[in-house]
């Protein structure tokens, strides 16, 4: 102890006891140190006991006079009252105290007892675990390093190679984005010539040929017109849903 603290003295029986940073100012006449361990407990802190044998003293002559063997005898000199048991006590006009009532606690009941920690140890093998972290993994399959059995190339080659096609189920789709046309396409139904609809040109011996030949283009442009308009309509009756 001596090595570390430095005794400084400063007046009468006032010294500074310090150690790099720290400093504590020690009373000798007072018995009294700024940590105030001395005046809490009656007995010389370090700093007092380091004080003391600066001046080669002894640290006892400076404990508190109450742990002293003389004090003791002073406390114990009287005699101490008897007593009678408890049966022999006067009864109190008071009510007696009730326990507190037992409050329901939330949740299910326990039924084992808590077991405490010795009890654990004692009974089994206590768990221990430990982080993998660091560690690198080893294949038991190929025996190489760097990945495990569910990830090693050759297994998914041969898995792959043995594995069936599973059956999968069509998925469901949403109503409401499905086109109704592309559900129930309308059959293909080729194009027949109707013999009713090709009108054949009849020569007719006419004194006017310029007048006949205009009201046949005439008549030709409006047949056209009304084949044209009817495939049109059959063509957007076959496209609708039925």
């Amino acid at each position: 102890m001596d090595r570390f603290w430095g005794v400084i003295p400063s007046g009468v029986q006032k010294y500074e006891v310090r150690i790099g940073n720290d400093g504590y100012v020690v009373d000798l006449t007072k018995n009294t140190c700024r940590c105030r361990s001395w005046q809490v407990s009656g007995i010389p802190c370090e700093h007092a006991v380091e004080t003391i044998l600066y001046h080669n003293k002894n640290a006892e002559d400076y404990v508190a006079p109450w742990f002293h063997t003389a004090m003791f005898l002073i406390c114990y000199n009287h005699t101490i009252n008897l007593l009678n048991g408890s049966s022999m006590w006067l009864e109190a006009p008071y009510m007696k105290p009730l326990p507190p009532q037992k409050r329901r606690l939330p949740g299910r009941p326990t039924l084992k007892r808590k077991m405490d920690q010795s009890e654990r140890e004692s009974k089994g093998k206590k768990r221990h675990t430990s982080s993998k972290v660091g560690t690198v993994n080893r294949c038991t399959i190929c025996r190489e390093r760097g990945h495990n059995r569910s990830t090693c190339p050759t297994r998914l080659v041969d898995v792959a190679s043995t594995s069936r096609p599973k059956n999968k189920k069509p998925k469901k789709l949403d109503p409401a984005q499905v086109d109704p046309i592309e559900v129930n396409p309308a059959p293909h139904v080729e194009p027949v010539d109707d013999p009713s609809q090709h009108v054949e040109p009849v020569h007719v011996d006419d004194p006017h040929p310029n007048v006949n030949a205009q009201v046949d283009d005439h008549l030709m442009m409006s047949l056209l017109n009304q084949l044209q308009l009817g495939r049109g309509y059959e063509n957007t009756q076959k496209k609708l849903p039925t």
